[in-house]
């Protein structure tokens, strides 16, 4: 069965995509990061933290409650 992926959280910074991913595995909801920084300018980029669409709504307000991108 294919799932479409809905980006649910980015940032530049590592530390704060790790956090938002940790939250979302501690309520069991499936997601993956994509790296989008630079390979030479690891400054330069985004990461980005995706979950199946059908869990899309939950997993956004998980992330708000966590206040993850503070």
């Amino acid at each position: 069965m294919k799932q479409d992926w809905v980006k649910v959280f980015d940032s530049q910074e590592s530390l704060k995509i790790s956090i938002a991913k940790a939250k979302l595995d501690e309520h069991n909801i499936e997601n993956v990061i994509l790296n989008k920084k630079d390979s030479a300018y690891v400054v330069i980029g985004l990461s980005e933290l995706y979950v199946p669409e059908d869990q899309a709504r939950k997993a956004i307000q998980i992330l708000e409650n966590a206040r993850v991108d503070s």
